[in-house]
């Protein structure tokens, strides 16, 4: 067997190097990965940015919103109103019946008088015609 050329001055400068190269691979991966979570970081927080933005605009628009209680109360006051309203239409429409029922029989009381003076005029008419027709044949 022959003699081997690893002695304890080689062995540390060997175990050295390796120890240098892991630390300096631990660095690389270390910084590597620090960039990649400060990326993820960064990412998150805008993601969490237009997060609060769309909150914010809900907040926003919740503002504007009538309260439920607000709607019913004023709904309930719409419905009073237009109840109102629907019992004035029906009364006016009885008030209009009775109306239009004493219209017409005034309406027809008056054409009834008219007709019995237009006949009285047109009777008067013929014996003033007559009378002229006869003067005119006799004198």
């Amino acid at each position: 067997m022959g003699k081997s050329e690893w002695t304890v001055e080689t062995l540390r400068q060997h175990t050295d190097q390796r120890f240098d190269d892991m630390a300096r691979l631990l660095d690389e991966r270390f910084t590597s990965q620090t960039k990649a979570i400060d990326k993820a970081l960064d990412a998150v927080e805008r993601r969490f940015e237009g997060v609060n933005e769309f909150r914010q605009t809900l907040t926003d628009q919740a503002a504007t919103f009538v309260r439920q209680d607000v709607a019913e109360a004023r709904f309930a006051q719409v419905a009073e109103a237009s109840e109102r309203k629907r019992q004035q239409i029906a009364q006016l429409e009885i008030r209009t019946a009775e109306t239009g029922a004493a219209a017409s029989a005034n309406t027809a009381s008056r054409v009834e008088r008219r007709a019995t003076t237009t006949l009285v005029i047109a009777v008067l008419t013929l014996l003033i015609l007559a009378l002229s027709v006869y003067i005119a044949t006799h004198h």
